[in-house]
């Protein structure tokens, strides 16, 4: 594994995936505040040197909106199996959303009561019991956030209009 390159992968165009700009009006930029806070309701988590972000990012997300505290881990092995590229290094955001919305998550309180995992890469590391309790944690749908501004003010424009 190449580990000198960056995490997060870029994602090839598909005219399948809901954009969030085009289906919602983003709020002006001089109607945001000049800065706001989410409050995470639980501490932010260090990826340390792993290839995990786009795990960790979905699963801050989905914390957010369930109050919930996930393990990253398990949800990029999920995103691996989806692209089917366990040894590559990174992963593409799209395939990260995926993994929540075909298979769920698993919470960090199963994660702390389960023996250690030998290869967090590979699905087939993690407790086959898990598959069924992920289920609650499922996703409808996902979006691209798109908008008239730059990626960034999309972005914020995005988090503080949802």
């Amino acid at each position: 594994m190449a580990k000198d390159k960056f995490g997060l992968r870029d994602i090839t165009k598909d005219k399948r995936d809901l954009q969030l700009g085009a289906l919602y009006f983003l709020p002006r930029l001089e109607d945001l505040p000049d800065s706001f806070d989410l409050k995470p309701p639980f501490p932010v988590k260090d990826q340390g040197n792993t290839d995990y972000c786009s795990a960790y990012s979905s699963c801050g997300v989905s914390e957010l909106q369930e109050i919930v505290e996930l393990y990253p881990e398990y949800s990029f092995a999920l995103s691996k199996e989806i692209s089917g590229d366990p040894d590559a290094w990174g992963q593409n955001m799209r395939d990260a959303m995926k993994a929540h919305q075909k298979y769920g998550a698993i919470d960090a309180e199963t994660a702390q009561n389960s023996p250690k995992i030998a290869d967090l890469r590979r699905l087939q590391s993690y407790p086959t019991e898990w598959a069924d309790k992920a289920l609650k944690h499922r996703k409808k749908s996902f979006f691209a956030i798109t908008g008239q501004y730059d990626p960034f003010d999309n972005i914020r424009a995005s988090i503080w209009k949802t």
